[in-house]
């Protein structure tokens, strides 16, 4: 890029964001604050298809973190692939 193009892309730049916080502080200037606004909410249970342990993995992970109680743990390769390091 050739110092004009530079030039424009920094103008460009720079007129992009001022043009940007105008439009912000235009609408912040809109905002109407009430100190009392009625709230309300809807909770909506999703059924989500998603893998879920079964009962022998689950044991599998307990077993591991019987064995790593009260160490530092950190993550690795032979961890993921679930190697047993209650001999540490």
């Amino acid at each position: 890029m050739d110092g004009l193009r530079q030039a424009e892309k920094r103008y460009n730049d720079r007129r992009y964001a001022a043009e940007l916080v105008d439009i912000a502080h235009e609408a912040y200037r809109k905002i109407e604050y009430k100190s009392d606004v009625p709230l309300k909410m809807k909770e909506t249970k999703l059924t989500l298809n998603c893998r879920v342990p079964d009962e022998k993995r689950l044991e599998w992970a307990r077993k591991v973190l019987e064995g790593v109680k009260g160490r530092k743990v950190h993550r690795s390769r032979r961890f993921m692939r679930g190697g047993d390091f209650s001999a540490r």
